[in-house]
């Protein structure tokens, strides 16, 4: 039988892992100065495009080593041949979540996932979570048939879970409920809107299905990080319990 302590840590442990942090920074130095500031509430790095492209895939040990798990946005979207390749790579490297554009097509999500999978093997670890990314937010245009048209592309393709708008939930839920859904832009109450023109509290997104919240600028631009990633998990926290009632 566990312990109270010992429960106290899971549950701990487990809304943590409900809170990803996008790394969007140009350096080795600022990406781990930002780690050891969060650690404590902060399960998941994302890394994007720009860390990735200025220090490498080294980026991704490094922040393994401070006890993170990896979600690895970069929207694979390429022919299924390149895509599995790269997806492949992409899996020795330990990253548990990785992004691929559903816009690819079904062919092109099969192969990534393949790759993730078959990566993930030869590396020896099996955990592994291919996410398809249904509607960026600067896409205007895309309406409800074209998130529905992605998530069940996702679902097919063998992505574990999508990556969608917290305003998209009611609807992605019930189309794809074994789906883990990934809510970006994430603010607390108090922070105005920045570049995400679709944006949610960590209640609201909690209280509507969501499994992993995205948070950004909110966190990282902080002039402490670390107290405003506690605010975030007490306020993930406090909405799952209230969800639960």
């Amino acid at each position: 039988m566990k312990s109270e302590g010992s429960n106290f840590m899971d549950a701990s442990e487990k809304f943590r892992n409900m809170l990803a942090v996008a790394f969007d920074l140009d350096s080795r130095e600022s990406a781990l100065n930002l780690a050891k500031e969060i650690h404590e509430f902060v399960g998941i790095a994302k890394v994007g495009l720009e860390l990735f492209s200025s220090v490498g895939p080294s980026i991704i040990s490094d922040l393994l080593d401070q006890d993170f798990k990896i979600f690895l946005d970069l929207k694979l979207h390429d022919i299924p041949t390149t895509v599995n390749k790269a997806a492949k790579a992409i899996g020795k490297m330990g990253a548990t979540y990785t992004t691929l554009h559903t816009v690819g097509g079904l062919e092109m999500l099969q192969a990534g996932v393949e790759g993730l999978v078959e990566g993930s093997i030869e590396a020896g670890s099996s955990e592994v979570f291919p996410l398809g990314v249904t509607i960026l937010t600067s896409e205007k245009n895309a309406g409800k048939s074209d998130l529905l048209l992605r998530a069940n592309l996702a679902s097919q393709s063998g992505c574990k879970g999508i990556v969608c708008s917290g305003l998209d939930l009611n609807i992605v839920e019930n189309a794809v409920p074994d789906l883990v859904k990934v809510v970006p832009g994430i603010r607390d109450i108090d922070d105005l809107p920045q570049d995400q023109a679709r944006i949610m509290t960590p209640s609201e997104a909690i209280k509507s299905g969501a499994s992993i919240l995205v948070v950004g600028r909110p966190i990282t631009k902080a002039a402490n990080p670390g107290l405003a990633s506690e605010k975030i998990f007490s306020q993930i926290v406090n909405a799952f319990k209230e969800s639960m009632n």
